[in-house]
């Protein structure tokens, strides 16, 4: 008697992408949020708005990525990132910084994080249709 075995699928779904953009969102956004502490190792008052949008903005968009993990189905997420990663990137502050290096590290990371958020979006639109 021949036994049928079932070959394991090996090429990703749709959701294992998803998750996994999800996750480098998440990774963005801590790495973010720890970006100014790894820079200069201690709070400096004449860096706060650069503290201050990098740590705030980091840890809403690891928090909005670890909510969007645990609940795949809410449709918000995606777009908070979106609107989170424009902030960053076009923030008042961003442009008026004395270090360059301060003004091009929150471009990249809005950057990264908008065209992450527009990944998670586009590969979540197909499942909310059907």
């Amino acid at each position: 008697m021949k036994r049928l075995m079932h070959k394991p699928n090996t090429k990703p779904t749709s959701d294992s992408r998803q998750n996994m953009i999800v996750f480098l969102i998440l990774l963005a956004g801590l790495l973010m949020a720890q970006f100014p502490w790894y820079l200069f190792g201690r709070f400096t008052s004449h860096l706060a708005s650069f503290y201050t949008i990098c740590f705030t903005a980091g840890s809403l968009t690891a928090g909005t990525a670890l909510w969007g993990l645990f609940f795949p189905r809410q449709k918000w997420p995606p777009y908070l990132t979106l609107l989170l990663g424009v902030l960053v990137a076009l923030a008042p502050d961003t442009f008026n910084y004395e270090m360059p290096f301060m003004t091009w590290s929150n471009v990249i990371s809005g950057a990264t994080i908008f065209v992450l958020s527009v990944m998670w979006i586009k590969r979540q639109a197909p499942r909310q249709r059907g």
